[in-house]
């Protein structure tokens, strides 16, 4: 079994080894979005997970898997999410996800809305399975409080609106696209000074910070 995490600091950010200099339309993005059993990544587990691999602007792959989890939905988890016990009968487990997922992330730079929350879920997913996995994060929820001062509540519902396009969510995958439409209206406006990678540093969330 490979060595498990232990908390780290911004210097995590250097294991990706991507030049801060780089366009941003040099690096390749992976937007990902999941639903959960709850709020606590301790005590609750990931039951969907789905990304979007984009390079040039172009969404160019798409990865999505439901994933059963080793505790019981609560009537509360079924109603938000809309998942079931039966839509989860026969999906694999974390187990055999995970590592699918993180090959498929492999040379990128991760993008998701409110990144703590997805972030601490792959964290704990992770850990649990006692793999080695660094990657920064940027999170939309982050960039958008920080540019959109007009907007109180800065969901992906609310930006939606803010850019002009309907958010509709189906799930994690169409929560993945949502946020990448986010990503894209935040740097051709509010952010469009943001052309290289080292100036999204203060929205760059690092998997394992305390």
């Amino acid at each position: 079994m490979k060595k498990a995490l232990v908390k780290g600091t911004d210097r995590r950010f250097k294991d990706t080894k991507l030049p801060s200099n780089l366009k941003l339309d040099e690096v390749s993005l992976v937007v990902f979005d999941m639903e959960t059993t709850g709020i606590d990544a301790t005590l609750d587990r990931i039951t969907e997970i789905a990304a979007i691999r984009v390079e040039n602007q172009q969404v160019i792959e798409k990865f999505h898997s439901y994933v059963k989890p080793d505790i019981a939905l609560s009537p509360a988890t079924i109603e938000i999410t809309g998942i079931t016990k039966k839509k989860l009968e026969n999906k694999p487990s974390i187990d055999d996800v995970l590592p699918c997922f993180l090959k498929f992330v492999e040379g990128s730079v991760l993008v998701t809305h409110n990144a703590k929350f997805d972030v601490s879920f792959l964290n704990a997913a992770c850990l649990r399975q006692g793999v080695m996995f660094e990657r920064p994060c940027i999170c939309t929820l982050k960039m958008a409080k920080a540019l959109v001062s007009n907007i109180d509540i800065h969901s992906l519902e609310n930006l939606a609106k803010h850019y002009g396009f309907t958010f509709k969510t189906r799930g994690s995958l169409d929560d993945a696209r949502f946020t990448y439409s986010v990503l894209k209206g935040l740097l051709q406006n509010e952010g469009k000074h943001l052309t290289r990678y080292r100036y999204l540093k203060p929205f760059l969330l690092s998997f394992f910070d305390p």
